[in-house]
């Protein structure tokens, strides 16, 4: 994103934060702006933004939903909007889409159409910023109306959807019963296919399937291979992970 100085969210996109945006952008809860916008309005402090836009909404897609959930943001964390930045077409909803189909999907969406902006660091406001394609694609026209500086400012910053390469840590299956671990080892799976996946984990049942495996042992790699390869070793500190964990041992 070399478009962008940065990204500063005030959640990552789980829990009572996805509720939130959920709410606000889909079961259009207006109430929600100015919980969400509170926490939004100190990522702009050290920053010396002299320019606030909103990402804008193509006007089709206001006239469905009644507001542009980024404006709404901007407007109730206290910023003075800035004119000009506009989308000029409808995109297509970007649920499902990996990484290239997104940057197509964006790419000429976005035109400037205000004073020039030469020199001036900008914020560009977002409920929740997941690839980064949208932001990068108005930043681009920010820089090229003369902008020297743009930050993004959101909500919530999501996981890339349908992303070439995963970092997946399993602290999410360390405390939960054995079957809702299977399931949430299935959707895992599925999340992976296909994919380049980094996974670092405890439980092994996580990684029982990877190509390769490291084995830490006080921050140093002890061991590396395969599954099989490593619970062949019987005086390894696999075998004796998977003599706890695994029942087949």
């Amino acid at each position: 994103m070399h478009e962008l100085e940065g990204v500063r969210a005030a959640f990552e996109m789980t829990g009572v934060a996805r509720s939130l945006v959920h709410a606000l952008k889909y079961r259009h809860y207006r109430a929600a702006a100015p919980i969400m916008a509170t926490f939004m309005a100190p990522l702009v402090e050290g920053l010396d933004v002299q320019e606030v836009f909103a990402v804008p909404l193509h006007r089709s897609r206001i006239k469905e939903r009644g507001f542009n959930q980024s404006q709404l943001l901007m407007e109730r964390a206290g910023w003075t909007a800035s004119g000009g930045l506009v989308r000029t077409r409808r995109t297509e909803q970007q649920v499902g889409q990996r990484m290239g189909e997104r940057r197509s999907n964006v790419a000429g969406a976005f035109a400037f159409r205000g004073a020039r902006l030469d020199g001036l660091t900008v914020a560009l406001v977002d409920d929740v910023v997941t690839t980064g394609a949208t932001v990068v694609e108005c930043a681009r026209v920010l820089k090229d109306a003369g902008a020297s500086k743009v930050w993004v400012v959101a909500f919530a910053r999501a996981i890339a959807v349908n992303p070439e390469v995963l970092l997946i840590r399993d602290e999410a299956t360390s405390s939960v019963d054995t079957e809702t671990e299977a399931l949430m080892q299935t959707a895992l799976d599925r999340l992976m296919h296909g994919r380049t996946s980094i996974v670092i984990a405890h439980r092994l049942s996580t990684v029982r399937n990877a190509d390769r495996i490291l084995v830490l042992d006080h921050g140093m790699v002890s061991a590396s291979g395969t599954h099989d390869e490593l619970i062949a070793d019987t005086s390894g500190l696999y075998y004796s992970l998977s003599k706890m964990q695994l029942s087949e041992v």
